[in-house]
């Protein structure tokens, strides 16, 4: 399918209304992680239990609130800058250590408590970015911020998913309610985005959304078929 050349500029002009700018490149660290790194991701991984738990036990309760579905996925993303290293370091753990992690999770008290009333002051929660983890474990999250901005595949796995956010939040201004649907859509869009370009192109064309780059047009077909 030919598409007119005004509604391709049309289409990369909505696109990359989407999306947010490429964060700094950077260099990689070793895995040798220090004692208080350790702490730090274990610290992080309690309080994303958490979250995901009563996300899930209210989605569960409600499970018509689109609106809880995209703010969790959209938080999510947010703190990819955290929960990357975190992911990172909980895998060179030692045994000991995953163990004891693993009982204070399935010891978790119910976070919903029996009183739904919590579900929406949750989701108020969520819009307002005060269960990011730079606001709820602010000295963990620098710990493993500074990780993260040394890891060049950590920084591209982060804009990958900062792109679909984009997305989300786009589509759902204007009206998708649909998560599941709209989900697929945005990583469809993503996923055609990777094919069409390599990872410096892609820095480049968000360092300067007002600028069509020249492999637009071989994505832009691709994209079409998202929809």
């Amino acid at each position: 399918m030919r598409l007119k050349r005004t509604t391709r500029f049309f289409l990369y002009v909505l696109t990359a209304a989407m999306i947010s700018t490429a964060l700094a490149r950077a260099v990689p660290l070793s895995d040798d992680y220090s004692d208080q790194q350790k702490s730090a991701a274990m610290s992080v991984e309690r309080a994303r239990h958490h979250i995901n738990t009563l996300g899930e036990r209210c989605i569960s309760h409600d499970n018509s609130d689109y609106t809880l579905r995209f703010l969790l996925h959209l938080t999510a993303i947010d703190n990819m800058d955290v929960t990357l290293p975190t992911d990172k370091i909980l895998a060179t753990l030692p045994p000991a250590l995953k163990e004891q992690l693993a009982q204070q999770l399935r010891h978790e008290v119910d976070p919903l408590e029996g009183n739904v009333a919590i579900c929406g002051s949750f989701k108020a929660d969520l819009r307002q970015g005060r269960l990011d983890y730079a606001y709820t474990n602010p000295e963990q999250s620098k710990i493993l911020r500074d990780i993260f901005s040394a890891d060049e595949t950590m920084r591209i796995a982060k804009r990958d998913q900062d792109i679909k956010a984009g997305c989300l939040k786009n589509r759902y201004n204007n009206g998708a309610r649909a998560f599941d649907e709209t989900l697929g859509q945005c990583e469809c869009m993503l996923k055609a985005i990777k094919h069409g370009a390599s990872d410096p192109q892609i820095d480049s064309w968000l360092a300067s959304l007002d600028k069509t780059p020249p492999w637009w047009a071989e994505v832009v077909t691709d994209i079409m078929q998202c929809q």
